[in-house]
């Protein structure tokens, strides 16, 4: 096991894992404009184009995170779409983010967390503020883990509803299903 396998997930430098949507349209083949009304429906839904590529866009996707659950910090994540079209799969999109600022800004909480334990302790006497610095972090870290693990289900719940306009706008009317299904909280 690596060093970073023991680090827990809110102490990293960046997350683990990214957030990975796929929009399958059931219809046997791509619009002949789909880039296009790609591109409008994402200008529409507040998405900033950042680059571009043959069938592979990079967005800016404005969200706003809760650190602590209380303190607003405004980030521009950056989403990845791509269209695809596989003959046994179908056509679809797929919606990648990988969610480093949003992590990033948690991670400072915990850092503000690390310093009430490391205050209290030090108030509280080298040996009498052990408790009070234990109990600060045993509860900060708490407090942060859970309204991390909030913030991203609120992404994720966002991104999904960018890829079903992002797919909506490119097959109208066409049904289709958005992968994976939503996770519970904690997983």
């Amino acid at each position: 096991m690596t060093l970073s396998g023991w680090i827990p997930e809110e102490a990293r430098r960046v997350p683990s894992r990214p957030i990975e949507l796929h929009y399958i349209a059931l219809t046997p083949s791509l619009p002949s404009n789909a880039a296009a009304l790609l591109e409008e429906a994402a200008v529409a839904a507040g998405l900033s184009i950042q680059s571009a590529a043959a069938a592979s866009w990079a967005f800016g996707l404005p969200w706003r995170t809760k650190v602590y659950g209380l303190i607003a910090r405004d980030v521009v994540e950056t989403v990845t779409v791509t269209l695809e079209s596989d003959p046994m799969q179908g056509v679809g999109l797929r919606l990648r983010c990988f969610p480093s600022l949003t992590h990033n800004a948690h991670a400072a909480g915990l850092a503000g967390v690390l310093a009430f334990a490391v205050a209290g302790w030090l108030l509280g006497g080298l040996v009498g503020g052990i408790p009070v610095g234990m109990t600060a972090l045993a509860g900060g870290w708490l407090w942060v883990t859970f309204t991390r693990q909030l913030a991203l289900q609120s992404l994720e719940a966002r991104l999904r509803h960018v890829a079903a306009l992002l797919g909506s706008a490119v097959w109208p009317g066409i049904p289709a299903q958005l992968l994976p299904p939503p996770r519970p909280l904690g997983r």
